[in-house]
């Protein structure tokens, strides 16, 4: 991503979080997320549109920048967070050897970039800071088969799922209880920060409620 265009995204992601705080004191999460992101897409003059509808896992948005996968989350600490990814029930079921079970996930890619949310906890003083990154789906932080995998045994000696070694203090895990679901937690070292952040913002929250959004407008637009 160029400069330029980096500089155009942030500038509407900044407009389009705030606008979303005016009124709403909920955190941006996952549909939502989508639908703001394709906000920004569309205010910076980029083709977007929203996949949600066609009930395919993977691919959320598609847009002049390629195929996006969106998710959200909160940071654990400064810099760690989890993302989920696809549930692969049936291919667990079918499959216990887990490089066959990895060869088959990475199959189902379908999206070019993760897009990400992730915030701070809510401030004291009713603020919500995020930070917007967006990850190649190449990018080897996020690529199964770059991480050494181990079964997971619980006290019976039954098998509850897989997991990885760290990779700079990033990691994955597959889940039996959890309907066999990716889960990827990433540690964002100062490279990758300064390679994949788009933007940050800081928001008030729930500045105004929706009668008082209306009567701003219904003003605005006879002043005009």
């Amino acid at each position: 991503m160029n400069q330029q265009v980096k500089k155009t995204l942030e500038k509407h992601f900044c407009d389009v979080v705030n606008g979303y705080h005016l009124i709403n004191s909920d955190p941006i999460k996952e549909s939502t997320w989508e639908t703001l992101n394709c906000q920004i897409f569309k205010r910076a003059g980029i083709n977007a549109s929203n996949d949600s509808g066609s009930h395919l896992p993977g691919k959320d948005i598609t847009s002049d920048i390629g195929k996006l996968s969106n998710k959200t989350s909160k940071y654990i600490n400064k810099n760690l967070f989890h993302i989920s990814s696809y549930r692969n029930g049936t291919i667990c079921k079918n499959e216990t050897d887990i490089n066959a079970i990895i060869e088959q996930i990475e199959k189902k890619t379908n999206y070019d970039y993760y897009s990400i949310i992730v915030r701070k906890p809510t401030a004291k003083d009713m603020t919500i800071t995020y930070d917007w990154f967006m990850i190649p789906s190449h990018d080897d932080i996020i690529t199964p088969s770059k991480y050494n995998w181990k079964e997971k045994m619980n006290k019976s000696d039954t098998r509850t799922g897989w997991e990885t070694d760290c990779i700079n203090g990033s990691s994955m895990k597959i889940e039996a209880s959890l309907s066999y679901q990716l889960w990827i937690k990433i540690m964002l070292t100062d490279e990758l920060y300064n390679k994949y952040i788009v933007a940050s913002v800081k928001s008030n929250v729930a500045v105004m409620d929706y009668g008082s959004l209306y009567d701003r407008y219904i003003k605005e637009t006879l002043h005009h």
